[in-house]
């Protein structure tokens, strides 16, 4: 008797199960729909998704906490973190309609954008930018 298993697996979200964006050429980008989260030891999650109207929210327990203020500027929606520590939203399949710009006027670097487990979205490489939303 020929016994056959199929392992159906869901299409993975891979952003999903980290907590950090990187910047450069081999950086993360967070699509509309893409997330970045964490979880801490006292049961809160705290998400950041790149939202349909093309803002960027960061969530606590599914309470937004921190917007980027860029809904209803665009669709289809990128966030990246520039060369230059740069955060950036682009609009309409990254037309380059630029919708939310941090100019923080830093160097060239590797940067790492980090949600960290006291709910502060922080960008590293030199802090040149927080949400200021520790708990």
């Amino acid at each position: 008797m020929l016994v056959m298993a199929v392992l159906i697996v869901p299409p993975c979200n891979c952003l999903a199960t980290v907590n950090y964006i990187l910047s450069g050429n081999n950086g993360n980008i967070l699509n509309t729909g893409d997330s970045i989260s964490t979880f801490t030891d006292d049961g809160h999650t705290y998400q950041l998704i790149m939202q349909s109207d093309c803002n960027l929210v960061l969530y606590d327990n599914g309470s937004p906490v921190w917007a980027s203020g860029s809904g209803g500027r665009g669709s289809d929606c990128l966030f990246q973190i520039l060369p230059s520590g740069n955060l950036r939203i682009i609009a309409d399949s990254g037309s380059g309609n630029t919708v939310w710009f941090t100019d923080n006027a830093v160097e060239l670097s590797n940067y790492i954008l980090l949600l960290q487990g006291d709910r502060n979205l922080v960008l590293y490489g030199g802090v040149k930018w927080a949400t200021n939303t520790a708990s």
